[in-house]
């Protein structure tokens, strides 16, 4: 294996040229012994036949021949536990084609146009040399496979849920249609307001399948199906809503059914008659607490819930409630809210942060949320028991690097891809600003009669521990929440095709495990710590992380941003996958040690530079009732761009414009 001549060194004018070593050789492998020791071997042979002009110049031919003869053909150096890593931005994003997956980013060398001139040379490199491609799974990678699994365990989920929610309201309307030539007062007409909910939420608000043969029934749903095609929160989905028509359809029925009725005597009758339908059938009552129970668990428990406070209030009274309205109305003062809905929606992290956002603001939503989650101004649960969603949503929060951290360090260029990482994970776009790296400029004479033996920095994934840590008790939850419910033999389906082969629940535990082992090796303070299960499961993944069927998939679609705002919603497009460079340093040199001991070599802490695959995105703004195009769509707009960013940025904005 040849040794690297000139690291990272070129002229710039005239510059003066400054005495270095009389070689930089890079190691040919790295050896993990444990407890955090790194063993690095390097090839010296090659040294020999170097360019020894300077060198000569200086010191004449018998100091650099005994120079050369003490030397060893082969050295291994033995790297302590690192203090810290860090974590800059070198060259910014690759000028390739876009991989449609993870999967399929090459393993070539960085493609570029060097500023300073120089041509790539066709020579073999040392494997640790910074000019010598080394991938490394960036947290885009690793989140976008547990987010794609959680996801789409909770898509599963939702549709489980939304065949039971179906049930549950046709058998509902029966019943009450049943009822209803009975009724009079308060009790018809909070049954009738009632019928209309149930019709529209059976409906997925498709007019053609609004039906009742109740004139007045068929009025009333009218009216408000009317009202809910305004509303873009109810009709256009986000986040894996929008992945298929069914799961558009279960979205839209959970949101009509979290509706809160309008204020009237008939929308305050109305929930009464829910209760008193619900009291009046207990299987209609378990199907509605099991909805509930999947809702707390899975997406979040809501803020308030004032329908469970009537029924407890009520004490399975409200029957007799309805026959004599009026005190009961009163009793919530001289301004009572709006009538409760039947099942309210669940709170999240992000979704109170979003409730919050007012005016233009609202179309930079996710941009606001990452500087609320850098700021630590989102509330996220300290408890391993929280609903799913919630758990999902604080890994989110963790790619914001935590300052008082004092192990890693992110310089602005890194902090700013981290941004986009979040942005592209949670549905938005954020651009990638350039790179402010620039090559040594430096010219150097070899001249001193010494070899540097180049240590770098060695890295087995982007270190983001927290995220990984957190997407593993995401995970753990997952896993623990479908064996509970009993719907852990489900298949997490995906956005654009069939569901994966894996079942939910075995599948959360395998991630748990690799999730958890890489919070581990992308920790400084861990690294000196035995193997564990997770360790060797997290190591196993990133030996083969390309097999993995998962990241072979298409990363590119269409999302509805999470707000609206002025009749306009602000859309993302993952245009692929591209690769940028991250240069990884020691914060402090950790203890280094020559073994066996070796004249003329000395031991030269370095900066290693990795390739890091990374989602690229691109934002335009659609009116805010609009569905996003479909996948066929956007990717062939992709490809006739022949998947060059700003090229393919281009066309899906110009297709949006016509």
């Amino acid at each position: 294996m040849r040794f690297r001549g000139l690291t990272l060194l070129s002229v710039l004018g005239a510059a003066a040229a400054v005495a270095g070593p009389f070689a930089e050789v890079w190691p040919y492998q790295a050896r993990r012994l444990g407890e955090g020791v790194i063993e690095y071997s390097y090839d010296l042979s090659s040294v020999r036949s170097a360019n020894a002009t300077d060198a000569r110049a200086t010191h004449g031919d018998e100091a650099l021949a005994a120079f050369i003869k003490g030397l060893p053909r082969d050295v291994k150096v033995r790297l302590g536990p690192p203090s810290g890593w860090s974590v800059s931005g070198a060259r910014g994003l690759e000028s390739l084609p876009l991989a449609a997956s993870f999967a399929a980013t090459s393993d070539d060398g960085y493609a570029s146009v060097d500023p300073l001139g120089r041509q790539p040379k066709s020579r073999m490199r040392a494997p640790f040399d910074p000019d010598q491609a080394r991938v490394l799974p960036s947290a885009d990678l690793v989140l976008w496979r547990v987010l794609r699994l959680i996801d789409g365990t909770l898509a599963a989920v939702a549709l489980d849920s939304d065949a039971l929610t179906s049930s549950l309201v046709s058998q509902a309307r029966d019943r009450l249609r049943l009822r209803l030539k009975d009724l009079q007062g308060d009790a018809r007409e909070g049954a009738v307001v009632l019928l209309a909910r149930l019709t529209v939420a059976q409906s997925c608000l498709e007019p053609a399948r609004v039906s009742a043969r109740e004139p007045e029934v068929l009025a009333e749903a009218t009216a408000q199906l009317e009202a809910f095609q305004t509303d873009p929160t109810i009709t256009t989905p986000t986040g894996f809503g929008a992945w298929s028509p069914a799961l558009t359809c279960a979205h839209r029925r959970a949101a009509v059914l979290g509706q809160a009725f309008f204020s009237s005597r008939a929308g305050w009758a109305a929930p009464l008659t829910w209760l008193a339908l619900l009291d009046a059938n207990p299987d209609l009552k378990a199907r509605f607490e099991t909805l509930r129970a999947r809702r707390d668990l899975f997406e979040g428990v809501p803020a308030t819930e004032p329908l469970t406070q009537w029924r407890e209030k009520l004490s399975g009274q409200a029957g007799k409630t309805l026959d004599d309205l009026g005190p009961f109305i009163d009793g919530f003062g001289p301004r009572p809210p709006a009538p409760p809905p039947l099942l309210a929606p669940a709170s999240t992290p992000f979704g109170r942060f979003f409730s919050g956002l007012e005016g233009a603001e609202r179309l930079a939503a996710v941009d606001e949320l990452w500087a609320a989650a850098q700021d630590k101004r989102l509330q996220f649960p300290s408890r391993a028991d929280a609903p799913v969603e919630a758990l999902r949503q604080a890994a989110l929060g963790a790619l914001a690097p935590d300052d008082g951290t004092a192990s890693l360090q992110f310089d602005a260029a890194w902090r700013d891809r981290l941004d986009a990482a979040f942005s592209a994970l949670q549905g938005s776009s954020h651009e990638l600003k350039d790179s402010s790296w620039e090559a040594a400029a430096a010219e150097v004479e070899r001249s001193d009669l010494v070899v540097k033996l180049k240590v770098p920095a060695l890295l087995e994934v982007e270190p983001v521990p927290r995220a990984y840590d957190l997407a593993a008790d995401a995970l753990d939850r997952v896993a623990t929440v479908l064996q509970r419910e009993g719907l852990g033999a489900l298949h997490p389906l995906q956005p654009d095709g069939p569901s994966l082969a894996e079942t939910a629940y075995p599948e959360a535990r395998r991630w748990e495990a690799i999730a958890r082992g890489l919070a581990r090796l992308a920790s400084v303070e861990d690294l000196a710590r035995p193997e564990t299960p997770q360790t060797q499961a997290a190591r196993r993944f990133l030996a083969a992380w390309r097999s993995d069927g998962a990241l072979s998939r298409d990363v590119r679609l269409q999302e509805p941003g999470p707000v609206a705002f002025d009749g306009q919603r602000a859309h993302a497009v993952t245009l692929g996958v591209g690769r940028r460079e991250m240069a990884v340093a020691f914060l402090d040199a950790p203890s280094a040690e020559v073994v066996g001991g070796a004249a003329g070599v000395q031991v030269d802490r370095a900066e290693q530079r990795y390739l890091v695959p990374v989602l690229v995105t691109t934002s335009l703004l659609a009116p805010a009732s609009a569905p996003a195009r479909g996948f066929k769509e956007v990717r062939a707009l992709i490809n006739e761009a022949g998947r060059l960013p700003s090229a393919a940025e281009g066309a899906v904005k110009d297709a949006a414009g016509r």
